[in-house]
């Protein structure tokens, strides 16, 4: 990789809190507006409509400035397209061809923290012919991304190869060509071919560019999407004050997504073939989120008495999803399945016993068929099992054998077991207490994004239970736990703010967070929201707001509300 480091430029980019795109481009204002007019017009000259390659400090700066705005519109339009079941997806990588300075990428990571989606960018490939935007690039994506692998690709187009674009993460990919495709001194097909043999998984393409109106110029966008065999999801051209009303932008923007996996599987689910079907239902469930074909598939499959097919076609019955719901035709073929002994339908049938779906409510059957999956190594039912054992729920209780049943899925990776198994070592229930194992355990399940155990975690680090006592700690987990929205965290958290501790003393974050839990029904957060109101803590006082609050934290039993209402 190649990287700016130790520039003027670089010491300020990395200086900068929070950095936006509308901050970096800020630098470049400043560069402009400190620059006499005959300089500013000379520079913009040199950029030749922003055709030409860029090769001074000077030039890019005047490029930001000059087309950055344009850019981040079109890009953020763009971005709007993209489907919410690409957005969802956990982890993906990037490719920003032709990236410039990474505008596309920056506007990405800006895109995300707009819609406050937490998708975790693992890898970055950063394509371009200017080893000096290429430098620049890499430095912009280490601050917004500073986790992710970068590469860098310092080549024309024409002069990729497959090594530059090997890809051997098995996660979704996002394609970035910004100003790119309407420049025809590359080979557009050997391009795309290129790309096309070197795609795995899940790959959604974003391409914006200059509307030009009637010029050849124009069909390279779509004729790119036809020779990777794309599906266009959207596909728009915008003359001048279409895409703005306050500026002559022009713009053509295309979205498509290429799915090899999905077309791997598609003929042969056209031939009958059941897994082919069923792997496709999953596809168009889990990546797509397109339940009406994923019903479509698994129903194909199910007919042909697939095991697997059968239990997601349950689950299509259960939830909803491409149908209505039926809870007796769920259970119908969860039965169907378990006759072939699948443990997920085995585990599927327990959880409508125990929540009374399709048949009667029977907590000792339900114990029954989670036994039976858990044997089977089912994480997911040994989970269940543990619960029912420490609950006592259809079954004698007995917290040793929930704690062997808990560690069993616990070991498998299973987050809601890993919280359970830290839950008795932190009471000493099954198990002699022990704070350092509950750490343990809560620390597993908190880093899958267990909100509960987060919560648990960030107990342990305020009170030192386990761990050193570390208020910073104890308000980074509460802060993960608080914004998945349990409400236990966010009165935790007011209380963090409240007292000033791991954080800088703030009353109105305080009663940001106690009104979150209080809206919630925590009667802690309550009362401690009736505190700040009695007091103009954070809010101006308003004792009628304050007594109401009180009286809904007493209403729940809370003694101390119930003493500041009697004051």
């Amino acid at each position: 990789m190649i990287i700016e480091e130790t520039t003027a430029y670089a010491y300020k980019i990395k200086r900068a809190v929070n950095l936006t795109f509308d901050k970096v481009r800020a630098i470049a204002k400043k560069f402009i507006d400190d620059l006499p007019q005959d300089d500013v017009n000379e520079l913009y000259e040199e950029l030749n409509h922003g055709i030409d390659q860029l090769t001074t400090e000077p030039q890019m700066l005047t490029y930001l400035y000059s087309f950055g705005k344009m850019h981040q519109f079109k890009l953020n339009r763009a971005f709007e397209q993209l489907p919410d079941a690409f957005l969802q997806q956990p982890e993906i990588r990037i490719v920003d061809y032709g990236c410039g300075q990474a505008i596309g990428t920056m506007c990405y990571a800006d895109f995300l923290a707009d819609r406050r989606l937490s998708q975790t960018i693992k890898s970055v490939t950063l394509i371009e012919p200017s080893e000096i935007c290429l430098k620049r690039a890499a430095l912009h994506v280490s601050q917004f991304f500073p986790n992710a692998e970068i590469h860098t690709v310092c080549k024309t187009f024409d002069n990729l190869t497959a090594d530059d674009l090997a890809n051997t993460a098995d996660i979704p990919t996002l394609h970035i060509l910004s100003n790119v495709l309407d420049i025809q001194k590359f080979d557009l097909e050997q391009f795309a071919n290129l790309i096309a043999n070197n795609l795995n998984n899940y790959n959604q393409f974003v391409c914006v560019g200059p509307y030009f109106n009637y010029s050849d110029k124009d069909e390279r966008m779509t004729r790119f999407a036809e020779l990777l065999n794309g599906n266009v999801t959207y596909s728009k051209f915008f003359e001048r004050r279409q895409l703005n009303p306050e500026k002559d932008w022009t713009a053509q923007i295309v979205c498509f997504d290429v799915d090899n996996e999905l077309k791997k599987y598609w003929n042969l689910a056209e031939h009958d073939d059941a897994i082919a079907q069923y792997k496709l239902g999953r596809i168009y469930c889990e990546k797509r989120k397109n339940y009406s074909e994923a019903y479509k598939w698994f129903k194909l499959s199910a007919n042909q008495n697939n095991d697997d097919a059968l239990v997601c076609l349950g689950c299509c019955y259960r939830n909803g999803y491409g149908i209505h719901k039926n809870f007796g035709k769920a259970l119908e073929n969860y039965l169907k399945s378990a006759k072939q002994n699948n443990r997920r339908a085995q585990r599927a049938i327990g959880i409508c016993y125990e929540n009374g779906q399709g048949v009667k409510k029977d907590y000792q059957m339900a114990v029954e068929w989670y036994t039976k999956a858990a044997e089977q190594g089912d994480a997911g039912a040994q989970f269940d099992l543990g619960v029912c054992y420490g609950t006592g729920q259809g079954i004698v209780q007995d917290y040793q054998k929930a704690v062997e049943w808990l560690a069993k899925a616990a070991e498998q990776g299973y987050a809601g077991a890993q919280f359970g198994l830290g839950y008795f070592y932190y009471f000493g229930k099954g198990v002699e207490q022990d704070y350092q194992m509950a750490v343990e355990w809560y620390t597993k399940a908190a880093e899958q994004g267990n909100e509960t155990a987060q919560c648990h975690l960030g107990v342990c680090y305020e009170y030192g239970q386990g761990v050193e006592k570390d208020y910073q700690k104890a308000v980074k987990w509460y802060t993960k736990a608080a914004e998945q929205g349990y409400e236990t965290a966010q009165c935790c958290l007011g209380d963090c703010y409240y007292h000033g501790q791991g954080v800088k003393q703030n009353y109105k974050k305080a009663v940001e967070w106690y009104t979150k839990a209080a809206e919630q029904g925590n009667e802690t957060a309550q009362n401690n929201l009736g505190v700040c109101y009695e007091n103009g803590l954070g809010v101006e006082k308003n004792y009628q707001k304050a007594v109401e609050w009180y009286t809904k934290a007493a209403e729940q039993g809370k003694e101390k509300a119930k003493n500041n209402f009697n004051k």
